[in-house]
């Protein structure tokens, strides 16, 4: 396969596939939050809190995305 096969083929698909895996990953944890709109009472410690699930759930995939964002960091700069 030539470079200018490549670039050809780049035109028409212009993500990597690890990047459709995380746009359909971030599609699904959308509409689960979405989905789940009721009250959750969550414990961490000594502490507990009465929130909105889809609170809970956001905060909970920011969390997995910025732990995700740092690792991915780690692992470039070797």
């Amino acid at each position: 396969m030539s470079s200018d096969d490549r670039t050809r083929s780049n035109r028409f698909w212009p993500l990597s596939v690890s990047q459709w895996v995380s746009i359909a990953l971030l599609i699904l944890a959308v509409i689960f939050i979405a989905q789940n709109l009721g009250e959750a009472s969550v414990g961490l410690l000594w502490m507990s809190v009465r929130a909105p699930l889809w609170l809970v759930l956001g905060i909970i995939a920011l969390i997995g995305f910025v732990a995700g964002w740092l690792m991915g960091r780690r692992r470039r700069r070797r």
